[in-house]
């Protein structure tokens, strides 16, 4: 069979289709003339710029007295995993703040204080000092401009970061918990089943004092 019979052929079978396609058409069309009304919403991320990006979800947030919100999610495809916004405005962007970059991610945890904001995360191992196999619980400080904010005897190479616990299981038993009250962090443990209180400003890793919690969780104070 040469080509101009195959083509003959093949047009031959596609025409019966065409009515039932007109068919099918037809009746789709006709279902968006539905009496129903309804109102179509956009959400999405409108920002392609890093500095922009909106985080996906929020699992945690902390507000200062002057209105600024801190917000914290787990994972964001973005590597937003904490911000900061005031007056409808993004004002501050955690830099590495999670989502696998150099073995971090976002514990989703924040807690407001009066010069910095502090954040939950986890160290793998391999990166940052932290031996392979193994998982670095850790707090990091940052100004609200959304950078990471050294202090005596703090780990990481920027040393912005409190550690809570190196372990090969430690990946699991985060910090599920920050609060700040007066001049003091609260940090509940779920490695250790404890709260942690640490002295601000952070100076070192010495834990002013704890105590044991059967179910850790949020902190919040009240008056």
């Amino acid at each position: 069979m040469n080509f101009t019979s195959v083509r003959h052929s093949m047009k031959s079978k596609i025409q019966p289709c065409l009515p039932v396609w007109l068919f099918l058409l037809t009746v789709v069309t006709s279902s968006a003339a539905d009496p129903h009304t309804y109102t179509t919403s956009w959400l999405g991320n409108t920002y392609g710029r890093p500095e922009e990006h909106i985080l996906q979800d929020i699992t945690d947030l902390a507000v200062t007295p002057d209105g600024k919100v801190v917000a914290a999610t787990v994972w964001d495809e973005g590597g937003t995993n904490v911000a900061v916004f005031q007056n409808g405005t993004m004002i501050g962007r955690g830099l590495e703040s999670g989502t696998g970059d150099w073995g971090r991610e976002s514990n989703g945890i924040v807690a407001t204080g009066a010069e910095h904001f502090y954040f939950s995360l986890v160290q793998l191992g391999s990166y940052g000092g932290v031996p392979k196999g193994q998982a670095q619980q850790e707090v990091k400080r940052y100004t609200y401009d959304g950078r990471p904010s050294g202090f005596p005897g703090g780990v990481q190479y920027d040393k912005s970061c409190l550690e809570l616990v190196t372990s090969a299981d430690a990946k699991k038993k985060p910090v599920v918990g920050l609060v700040v009250i007066k001049d003091e962090l609260f940090a509940a443990d779920k490695y250790s089943g404890t709260i942690k209180v640490y002295q601000l400003p952070l100076n070192g890793q010495a834990v002013k004092r704890s105590w044991p919690v059967a179910k850790l969780g949020r902190l919040d104070a009240d008056q």
